[in-house]
């Protein structure tokens, strides 16, 4: 089985807090979600996994340091996950080196 290595941010957060999230392709945005939320202990202590909005969207990391706010990925190719969504249908392709992909 083929594991994802995805980046993730938050919104309002500096790209250069960006973390990785190691999880199997077999595997349904709902998974994601606990992994992001197990991987955010104990700061995600008191929020519910089914409470992350999670979209899929490419941010180039830069030099610059900024947050990323949701105005930032208006204009991007973007999809909302569903928890159903299985992630190898999500990432048909290798997630391209150097670029976060998840932010909620």
């Amino acid at each position: 089985m083929a594991t994802l290595n995805l980046f993730c941010l938050f919104e309002g957060q500096s790209i250069w807090k960006t973390f990785s999230v190691d999880i199997d392709a077999d595997e349904y945005v709902g998974c994601l979600k606990d992994a992001i939320k197990a991987k955010m202990t104990p700061e995600f202590d008191n929020i519910d996994a089914n409470k992350l909005i999670l979209w899929k969207v490419s941010i180039p990391f830069t030099v610059e340091e900024k947050s990323i706010t949701m105005k930032d990925i208006e204009d991007k190719d973007k999809t909302m996950l569903l928890s159903r969504a299985r992630l190898k249908t999500l990432f048909k392709n290798d997630p391209e080196k150097g670029n976060a992909y998840v932010v909620h």
